[in-house]
């Protein structure tokens, strides 16, 4: 991505919401097994598990597949604690909340959790963090122009009755002087076992954000969630 060095501000914003867009229009379709913002429901990591623990992920990924085909309701929020805006998508199944994703913007980055909600209880999070500098090795040309090196991590946590079963992390780099896209790294970047998961506190912002939902609807406190 380049960036005009003069409206850092508003050129900031506008990649905040173009990669959050991007990342959506990815996840529209729950059939492929990995979408450019690297959701892969499908993909799992090598090591064997008991049959319940492997139904409970399959019925995990088959209920992300239908929540994924309803419509999305979105909303936004400018906050002023240090987040430029807060973008909240829900989607809905016979009126009752299936999905949630919360996602806070940054002036250099966003950081994203992502819900997933079966019979009142999250059984799927994903945190995706996403976040952006200046390419030292490429410096800022006479007409201000400058670019980024833009980076994302994602954590997935499964969950049956409120325990960790399984965690896969992913992260990727991409350089916009060589034109590369970091949803498309994402994508090709393969799903490895977590090395250190935070599944609690996971588990607690995703809770936090269902419930704020479920309380108050648009009118939640949702800078401060």
């Amino acid at each position: 991505m380049k960036r005009v060095l003069s409206t850092l501000p508003i050129v900031t914003l506008f990649f905040i919401f173009l990669a959050i867009a991007a990342c959506d229009s990815n996840r529209e379709d729950p059939n492929q097994n990995s979408t450019q913002s690297g959701h892969s429901e499908t993909q799992t990591d090598s090591e064997d598990a008991p049959d319940s623990t492997e139904l409970h992920i399959q019925s995990i990924r088959n209920l992300y597949g239908e929540a994924m085909s309803v419509s999305k309701s979105s909303f936004e929020r400018n906050c002023d604690d240090g987040a430029l805006v807060v973008v909240v998508d829900t989607r809905k199944m016979n009126g009752k909340l299936v999905w949630i994703r919360h996602t806070a913007g940054y002036d250099h980055g966003s950081v994203s959790h992502e819900a997933l909600i079966s019979e009142n209880r999250v059984v799927f999070v994903m945190k995706e963090e996403r976040r952006w500098n200046f390419d030292p090795d490429q410096p800022p040309s006479d007409s201000g122009e400058s670019y980024t090196i833009d980076q994302g991590e994602q954590h997935r946590y499964y969950f049956m009755d409120d325990q960790l079963i399984r965690s896969l992390f992913k992260s990727a780099e991409a350089r916009s002087s060589k034109n590369e896209s970091l949803d498309k790294k994402l994508q090709e970047a393969p799903n490895r076992k977590h090395p250190a998961p935070d599944a609690g506190q996971a588990l607690q912002k995703a809770k936090s954000i269902v419930s704020g939902f479920q309380d108050s609807g648009p009118n939640a406190f949702w800078c401060s969630l």
